[in-house]
């Protein structure tokens, strides 16, 4: 579906986030899948849900019902809906619905982080007594294979990461790795008082696992063969709330949302020491939630503000607040992805995907 003109929703944006959000840090536990915590947070303060129904890609149609996890696989855009458990597929050329998937073989349940490599599409489904990971064709969104195996120990599952011939997911309490030709199991790193996992969040490059933990540190681990090369502690505060990261370039990325702690932080990949912290009240970085890096630019979408800051890769500093403060149109912003020259991000609370032009940080469409 490709909007005629925008369709603005502010939603409860700035109610949530300051209400909401404060009372999920402290409330989280090992035992609750953390973005059903958030999105049920934020539908319980009041947020529009629509459940989606579809006769035609019309304008009016109501396509999202929480919508989380987004990427960029070729001409495609695709979506997790949390709520509906969908992927929902759009055009990338002009926001059009091209599919949604919703059959019971693809074994949706509460379908969150989502990542693409190839020809392949990866899901993460996050609930905590029915996880497991779905595959997806790239070129017409049929299903290779659901990997949900004991085995697997994909329970509470959170983020994913694909890297060449390998698939990495976060879970509650361990990271698993996976064979990207046939989804078969190469090892579950599982907790340790070494490790320290807790993952929230987890990324890939250069030969290094960056697992992002929930006690205010990042675990390194080592790609080839899962072994512990560090752990970074990020903050001294056990509270501090991390849900975004992003290696590049020989760099970390953290998106941190602490009680005292806020901002992105940004890490040596080399040593795992502090660059910089990044949170001026010009950055708009109130509670960072998503992160991400793309052509010399880092991209933040912060759950607070309902904005996007874009900052530059080399120093830091600011390169402009798309969706601001002041001209929140959206709502919450849960994940963000950059490709192809756009910028492209899910509002949970909007029930919708905006996208913008990653060159000037014009606004160029909202799909809902």
């Amino acid at each position: 579906m490709t909007p005629t003109s925008p369709q603005f929703e502010t939603g409860n944006g700035t109610f949530l986030a300051n209400g909401g959000h404060r009372e999920k840090r402290l409330t989280l536990t090992k035992l609750t899948s953390l973005k059903t915590v958030i999105s049920g947070l934020l539908f319980a303060f009041g947020a529009a849900m629509c459940a989606p129904t579809f006769s035609s890609a019309s304008v009016s149609t109501a396509l999202f019902n929480g919508p989380d996890g987004i990427t960029v696989s070729g001409r495609y855009v695709w979506v997790t809906d949390l709520n509906s458990n969908e992927v929902t597929e759009l055009n990338a050329s002009n926001g059009s619905l091209v599919k949604i998937i919703n059959a019971s073989p693809y074994k949706f349940n509460e379908p969150s982080a989502i990542s693409a490599d190839g020809d392949r599409v990866w899901v993460v489904n996050d609930g905590l007594y029915g996880s497991g990971v779905t595959e997806l064709n790239a070129s017409n969104g049929s299903l290779v294979r659901v990997i949900n195996s004991s085995a697997d120990g994909l329970r509470g599952s959170t983020s994913i990461s694909v890297n060449g011939s390998h698939v990495w997911v976060a879970n509650l309490l361990s990271v698993t790795e996976l064979n990207a030709s046939n989804g078969s199991l190469v090892r579950v790193i599982n907790a340790s008082a070494a490790n320290e996992l807790s993952p929230s969040a987890i990324t890939v490059s250069d030969g290094r696992v960056w697992v992002l933990n929930l006690g205010g540190s990042v675990t390194e681990l080592n790609a080839s063969n899962g072994s512990l090369v560090k752990v970074v502690k990020v903050y001294a505060s056990d509270l501090a709330a991390q849900y975004g990261i992003v290696a590049s370039g020989g760099h970390v990325w953290v998106s941190t949302d602490g009680l005292t702690d806020v901002g992105v932080t940004e890490l040596d990949a080399s040593n795992g020491s502090l660059v910089r912290i990044i949170n001026a009240s010009a950055d708009e970085l109130g509670s960072p939630w998503a992160v991400t890096v793309s052509g010399g630019h880092v991209w933040a979408a912060d759950f607070n503000s309902g904005g996007i800051t874009e900052l530059n890769a080399t120093n830091g500093s600011l390169v402009r607040v798309v969706n601001s403060r002041s001209t929140s149109q959206f709502g919450t912003p849960f994940d963000i992805v950059v490709s192809g020259g756009h910028v492209w991000a899910t509002y949970v609370n909007g029930n919708a995907v905006a996208e913008f032009n990653a060159s000037n940080g014009s606004f160029v469409r909202v799909v809902k």
